[in-house]
């Protein structure tokens, strides 16, 4: 299990042992989301102030930082099919889609909900369909190959 809170730690535990494996530092603000990615190479946290820090499980090293603004993240996704994909909704209700591989956005979707993005997922069915929840009770569909 992996947690993050107030401490701007990460904590991996093993639940089976009780006890602690690896903790994971990096943010300067409370963390508010955290995802693996779908190989579990990556341990992937979101914070208050924007920042999106990914861990190498295995080497404990911090091996990008993202940072698109300084809106809180909420939601963190990795496609399942695309997997250097990873989807994020902040506070603004923006959703943006990172290749982890160049830490560059391969697209973006910039305040289409009025409130805070809560939720963001990829479809298991259409690889490159993406799915949004906003605090503004709408969700929203989002073509991440025509961006649209």
């Amino acid at each position: 299990m992996a947690y993050g809170g107030t401490d701007q730690l990460v904590r991996i535990w093993d639940l089976r042992q009780k006890e602690m494996l690896k903790t994971f530092k990096g943010h300067v603000a409370p963390i508010t989301c955290i995802t693996m990615s779908p190989d579990a190479k990556y341990v992937v946290t979101g914070s208050e102030n924007g920042d999106i820090i990914i861990h190498n499980f295995d080497t404990n090293a911090l091996a990008k930082k993202l940072q698109h603004s300084t809106q809180a993240v909420r939601s963190l996704q990795f496609s399942t099919k695309k997997k250097s994909l990873l989807a994020t909704g902040t506070d603004d209700g923006s959703i943006i889609v990172w290749d982890v591989n160049t830490g560059r956005h391969f697209c973006a979707f910039i305040v289409h909900h009025s409130a805070p993005c809560v939720q963001v997922a990829f479809s298991t069915k259409r690889e490159m369909l993406l799915v949004s929840a906003g605090a503004d009770k709408r969700l929203l569909c989002f073509d991440i190959d025509t961006k649209k």
